[in-house]
Protein backbone atom coordinates (compact mmCIF):
# COMPACT_ATOMS: atom_id res chain seq x y z
CA UNK A 1 0.00 0.00 0.00
CA UNK A 2 2.38 2.46 0.91
CA UNK A 3 6.09 2.70 -0.73
CA UNK A 4 8.71 4.81 0.54
CA UNK A 5 10.84 5.76 -2.73
CA UNK A 6 13.25 8.67 -1.24
CA UNK A 7 14.46 10.40 1.40
CA UNK A 8 16.04 13.63 1.05
CA UNK A 9 18.18 15.03 4.03
CA UNK A 10 19.57 18.96 5.04
CA UNK A 11 20.75 19.22 7.94
CA UNK A 12 21.90 22.05 10.02
CA UNK A 13 25.39 23.41 8.55
CA UNK A 14 27.39 23.79 11.77
CA UNK A 15 29.23 20.45 12.96
CA UNK A 16 29.13 20.96 16.72
CA UNK A 17 31.66 18.26 18.48
CA UNK A 18 31.24 17.62 22.57
CA UNK A 19 34.66 19.61 23.13
CA UNK A 20 33.08 22.44 21.66
CA UNK A 21 30.54 23.11 24.59
CA UNK A 22 31.40 20.82 26.83
CA UNK A 23 33.52 23.68 29.09
CA UNK A 24 31.02 26.37 28.29
CA UNK A 25 28.29 24.06 29.95
CA UNK A 26 30.00 22.76 33.02
CA UNK A 27 30.71 19.33 31.61
CA UNK A 28 33.81 17.50 31.87
CA UNK A 29 35.39 15.94 28.88
CA UNK A 30 33.78 12.99 27.89
CA UNK A 31 30.97 13.39 30.42
CA UNK A 32 28.06 14.20 27.83
CA UNK A 33 29.06 10.80 25.19
CA UNK A 34 28.97 9.03 29.09
CA UNK A 35 25.29 10.60 29.64
CA UNK A 36 23.90 11.19 26.49
CA UNK A 37 25.41 8.73 24.07
CA UNK A 38 25.79 11.65 21.71
CA UNK A 39 29.17 12.71 19.90
CA UNK A 40 28.38 15.48 17.99
CA UNK A 41 25.35 17.80 16.68
CA UNK A 42 24.44 19.32 13.62
CA UNK A 43 23.53 23.19 14.58
CA UNK A 44 21.70 25.92 12.15
CA UNK A 45 23.92 28.77 11.20
CA UNK A 46 21.72 32.00 11.59
CA UNK A 47 20.63 32.22 8.05
CA UNK A 48 19.17 28.89 8.33
CA UNK A 49 15.41 28.18 9.09
CA UNK A 50 13.22 25.49 9.10
CA UNK A 51 11.37 26.60 6.20
CA UNK A 52 14.92 27.07 4.08
CA UNK A 53 16.20 23.04 5.19
CA UNK A 54 13.23 22.19 4.21
CA UNK A 55 12.98 23.97 1.08
CA UNK A 56 16.66 22.52 0.59
CA UNK A 57 15.74 19.03 1.63
CA UNK A 58 12.67 18.81 -0.97
CA UNK A 59 14.87 20.28 -3.67
CA UNK A 60 17.07 17.58 -3.71
CA UNK A 61 14.01 15.19 -5.67
CA UNK A 62 14.89 14.58 -9.30
CA UNK A 63 11.79 16.21 -11.08
CA UNK A 64 10.84 13.51 -13.13
CA UNK A 65 9.96 11.60 -9.76
CA UNK A 66 7.99 14.09 -8.48
CA UNK A 67 6.00 15.81 -11.28
CA UNK A 68 2.61 13.90 -10.43
CA UNK A 69 2.83 15.16 -6.94
CA UNK A 70 -0.59 15.41 -4.88
CA UNK A 71 0.29 16.51 -1.17
CA UNK A 72 2.77 18.06 0.66
CA UNK A 73 2.65 17.54 4.12
CA UNK A 74 4.99 19.85 6.47
CA UNK A 75 5.91 19.11 10.39
CA UNK A 76 7.70 21.18 12.88
CA UNK A 77 7.48 22.67 16.39
CA UNK A 78 10.10 25.50 15.29
CA UNK A 79 9.01 27.57 12.21
CA UNK A 80 10.19 30.73 11.82
CA UNK A 81 6.66 31.97 10.10
CA UNK A 82 3.75 30.59 12.31
CA UNK A 83 1.99 30.91 9.73
CA UNK A 84 1.31 29.70 6.31
CA UNK A 85 3.14 26.24 6.40
CA UNK A 86 6.21 25.11 5.85
CA UNK A 87 4.65 22.64 2.85
CA UNK A 88 3.65 25.94 1.67
CA UNK A 89 6.81 27.26 1.47
CA UNK A 90 7.86 24.15 -0.28
CA UNK A 91 5.23 24.03 -3.25
CA UNK A 92 6.32 27.72 -3.62
CA UNK A 93 9.96 27.36 -4.19
CA UNK A 94 9.39 24.07 -6.11
CA UNK A 95 8.76 23.91 -9.83
CA UNK A 96 5.05 21.57 -10.07
CA UNK A 97 3.14 23.20 -11.90
CA UNK A 98 -0.10 21.51 -10.69
CA UNK A 99 -2.24 21.96 -7.82
CA UNK A 100 -0.99 20.53 -4.35
CA UNK A 101 -2.81 19.64 -1.35
CA UNK A 102 -0.60 21.78 0.98
CA UNK A 103 -0.87 20.63 5.16
CA UNK A 104 0.79 21.49 7.96
CA UNK A 105 1.42 19.65 11.78
CA UNK A 106 2.45 21.32 14.60
CA UNK A 107 4.14 18.36 16.39
CA UNK A 108 7.81 17.69 17.24
CA UNK A 109 8.94 13.86 17.62
CA UNK A 110 5.48 11.68 17.15
CA UNK A 111 5.26 14.43 13.88
CA UNK A 112 6.72 12.16 11.19
CA UNK A 113 4.21 8.78 11.67
CA UNK A 114 1.22 11.10 12.43
CA UNK A 115 1.88 12.55 9.37
CA UNK A 116 2.46 9.16 7.91
CA UNK A 117 -1.05 8.07 9.32
CA UNK A 118 -2.53 10.76 7.56
CA UNK A 119 -1.20 9.47 4.19
CA UNK A 120 -2.13 5.92 4.46
CA UNK A 121 -5.59 6.98 4.88
CA UNK A 122 -6.03 9.13 2.09
CA UNK A 123 -4.06 5.94 0.15
CA UNK A 124 -6.40 3.84 1.42
CA UNK A 125 -9.72 6.10 0.25
CA UNK A 126 -8.07 6.37 -3.05
CA UNK A 127 -7.63 10.50 -2.91
CA UNK A 128 -4.39 11.04 -3.78
CA UNK A 129 -1.58 8.79 -4.92
CA UNK A 130 2.09 10.06 -4.15
CA UNK A 131 2.70 12.53 -1.46
CA UNK A 132 6.17 14.24 0.30
CA UNK A 133 6.46 13.71 4.21
CA UNK A 134 8.37 17.29 4.92
CA UNK A 135 9.94 17.77 8.77
CA UNK A 136 11.83 20.38 9.65
CA UNK A 137 13.13 21.43 13.28
CA UNK A 138 15.85 24.10 14.92
CA UNK A 139 15.81 23.83 18.49
CA UNK A 140 19.03 25.02 18.89
CA UNK A 141 17.64 28.62 18.10
CA UNK A 142 15.29 27.82 20.40
CA UNK A 143 16.88 26.84 23.24
CA UNK A 144 18.63 28.95 26.31
CA UNK A 145 22.62 28.63 25.53
CA UNK A 146 23.27 28.09 29.14
CA UNK A 147 20.33 25.52 29.61
CA UNK A 148 23.18 22.53 30.37
CA UNK A 149 20.04 20.01 30.52
CA UNK A 150 19.06 19.83 26.48
CA UNK A 151 21.77 22.77 25.02
CA UNK A 152 23.64 19.23 24.61
CA UNK A 153 20.96 16.92 23.10
CA UNK A 154 19.26 18.67 20.17
CA UNK A 155 20.84 18.87 16.64
CA UNK A 156 18.82 21.09 13.62
CA UNK A 157 17.91 19.25 10.29
CA UNK A 158 14.90 18.51 7.69
CA UNK A 159 13.75 15.55 5.66
CA UNK A 160 11.33 14.93 2.81
CA UNK A 161 10.03 11.54 2.35
CA UNK A 162 8.48 10.91 -1.18
CA UNK A 163 5.68 8.50 -0.47
CA UNK A 164 3.89 6.14 -3.13
CA UNK A 165 0.57 4.44 -3.66
CA UNK A 166 2.10 0.58 -4.60
CA UNK A 167 1.15 -3.03 -3.76
CA UNK A 168 5.07 -3.72 -3.28
CA UNK A 169 4.98 -1.12 -0.22
CA UNK A 170 3.80 -1.98 3.38
CA UNK A 171 0.45 -2.28 4.40
CA UNK A 172 -0.79 -1.38 8.07
CA UNK A 173 -0.81 -4.23 10.69
CA UNK A 174 -1.38 -2.08 13.65
CA UNK A 175 -0.77 1.60 15.43
CA UNK A 176 -1.45 2.95 18.75
CA UNK A 177 -1.88 6.92 19.13
CA UNK A 178 -1.93 7.98 22.55
CA UNK A 179 -1.48 11.21 25.43
CA UNK A 180 -1.31 11.49 28.77
CA UNK A 181 -2.87 14.77 30.66
CA UNK A 182 -1.18 17.43 32.27
CA UNK A 183 2.25 17.04 30.81
CA UNK A 184 2.06 19.93 28.64
CA UNK A 185 4.73 21.79 30.83
CA UNK A 186 7.09 18.98 30.49
CA UNK A 187 8.14 19.68 26.89
CA UNK A 188 7.17 23.15 25.84
CA UNK A 189 8.00 26.41 23.76
CA UNK A 190 6.19 29.35 25.37
CA UNK A 191 4.97 32.21 23.18
CA UNK A 192 5.91 34.51 25.02
CA UNK A 193 9.65 34.41 24.93
CA UNK A 194 10.09 31.58 22.62
CA UNK A 195 12.22 29.34 24.59
CA UNK A 196 11.91 25.59 24.93
CA UNK A 197 11.86 24.23 27.98
CA UNK A 198 12.15 20.51 28.92
CA UNK A 199 11.66 18.34 32.15
CA UNK A 200 13.98 15.20 31.39
CA UNK A 201 12.94 13.47 34.49
CA UNK A 202 9.21 13.28 33.05
CA UNK A 203 10.34 12.62 29.62
CA UNK A 204 12.38 9.42 30.54
CA UNK A 205 9.26 8.84 32.71
CA UNK A 206 6.53 8.98 30.30
CA UNK A 207 8.72 7.03 27.85
CA UNK A 208 9.15 3.77 30.33
CA UNK A 209 5.62 4.43 31.74
CA UNK A 210 3.81 4.22 28.78
CA UNK A 211 5.47 4.07 25.61
CA UNK A 212 7.61 1.09 26.44
CA UNK A 213 4.32 -1.22 27.44
CA UNK A 214 2.53 0.33 24.36
CA UNK A 215 5.54 -0.93 21.77
CA UNK A 216 5.94 -4.04 23.59
CA UNK A 217 2.06 -4.25 23.32
CA UNK A 218 1.96 -4.02 19.61
CA UNK A 219 4.87 -6.43 19.30
CA UNK A 220 3.22 -9.72 21.23
CA UNK A 221 2.19 -10.63 18.16
CA UNK A 222 5.21 -9.99 15.72
CA UNK A 223 8.47 -12.96 15.72
CA UNK A 224 10.69 -10.32 14.04
CA UNK A 225 10.52 -6.73 13.19
CA UNK A 226 12.73 -3.95 12.52
CA UNK A 227 12.41 -1.04 14.79
CA UNK A 228 12.54 2.78 14.12
CA UNK A 229 12.73 4.52 17.13
CA UNK A 230 12.62 8.46 17.54
CA UNK A 231 16.28 9.11 18.67
CA UNK A 232 15.93 10.57 22.10
CA UNK A 233 19.20 9.30 23.15
CA UNK A 234 20.88 6.37 25.17
CA UNK A 235 18.93 6.20 28.38
CA UNK A 236 15.24 6.05 26.67
CA UNK A 237 16.53 3.44 23.48
CA UNK A 238 18.97 1.18 25.93
CA UNK A 239 15.51 0.97 28.09
CA UNK A 240 13.61 0.36 25.48
CA UNK A 241 15.95 -2.36 24.09
CA UNK A 242 15.45 -4.79 27.29
CA UNK A 243 11.54 -4.68 26.28
CA UNK A 244 11.10 -5.92 23.07
CA UNK A 245 10.73 -9.67 21.82
CA UNK A 246 13.56 -11.43 21.07
CA UNK A 247 13.89 -11.86 16.89
CA UNK A 248 13.30 -7.78 16.67
CA UNK A 249 15.88 -5.28 15.74
CA UNK A 250 16.11 -1.87 17.08
CA UNK A 251 18.16 0.74 15.07
CA UNK A 252 19.98 3.97 16.37
CA UNK A 253 22.20 6.66 15.05
CA UNK A 254 21.75 9.37 17.71
CA UNK A 255 25.40 8.92 18.50
CA UNK A 256 26.07 11.03 15.16
CA UNK A 257 22.98 12.99 14.72
CA UNK A 258 21.65 13.53 18.45
CA UNK A 259 17.95 14.33 18.46
CA UNK A 260 16.53 15.99 15.43
CA UNK A 261 12.90 16.04 16.74
CA UNK A 262 10.93 15.62 13.85
CA UNK A 263 13.34 14.54 11.04
CA UNK A 264 14.77 11.95 13.64
CA UNK A 265 12.92 8.67 12.31
CA UNK A 266 13.20 9.65 8.82
CA UNK A 267 16.87 10.58 9.03
CA UNK A 268 17.06 7.09 10.90
CA UNK A 269 15.29 5.14 7.98
CA UNK A 270 17.15 7.16 5.35
CA UNK A 271 20.67 6.02 6.83
CA UNK A 272 19.46 2.20 6.81
CA UNK A 273 17.00 2.64 3.63
CA UNK A 274 17.91 -0.61 1.89
CA UNK A 275 17.34 -2.77 5.55
CA UNK A 276 14.15 -1.20 5.99
CA UNK A 277 12.87 -1.20 2.46
CA UNK A 278 13.83 -5.13 2.96
CA UNK A 279 12.09 -5.78 5.70
CA UNK A 280 9.33 -8.10 6.37
CA UNK A 281 7.95 -6.05 9.62
CA UNK A 282 8.50 -2.55 10.27
CA UNK A 283 7.64 -0.68 13.38
CA UNK A 284 7.87 3.65 13.68
CA UNK A 285 7.94 5.05 17.09
CA UNK A 286 7.41 8.44 17.64
CA UNK A 287 7.17 9.89 21.37
CA UNK A 288 7.60 13.28 22.90
CA UNK A 289 5.85 16.70 22.88
CA UNK A 290 2.39 16.04 24.25
CA UNK A 291 3.38 13.93 25.90
CA UNK A 292 2.26 11.83 23.06
CA UNK A 293 3.38 8.80 21.87
CA UNK A 294 2.35 7.63 18.06
CA UNK A 295 3.57 4.18 16.61
CA UNK A 296 3.11 2.15 13.38
CA UNK A 297 3.84 -1.10 12.56
CA UNK A 298 4.03 -2.05 9.29
CA UNK A 299 4.45 -5.65 7.14
CA UNK A 300 4.38 -6.51 3.53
Amino acid sequence: MILFKEIKIQLGSILELNSDIEEKLGWKPGQIFEKTGIKQRFISSESETAESMAISAFSQFDETLISDLDAIISVTNTPSCLFPSISNFVFTNSKLDRDIHCLGINAGCTGYVDALRIVYSLFESNQIKKAVIITADTYSKFIAENDRSIRSLFSDGATATLLEKNDQGFKLKNNVFSSKKNTESALIRNAMDGIIEMNGPKVLQFALSKVSPEIKQLLSSTKNCNIFPHQAGKIVLDALSKDIPTGCNIFTNYDEVGNLVSSSIPKLIHDNFENFNSSQTVLLSGFGVGLSHSSFLLEK
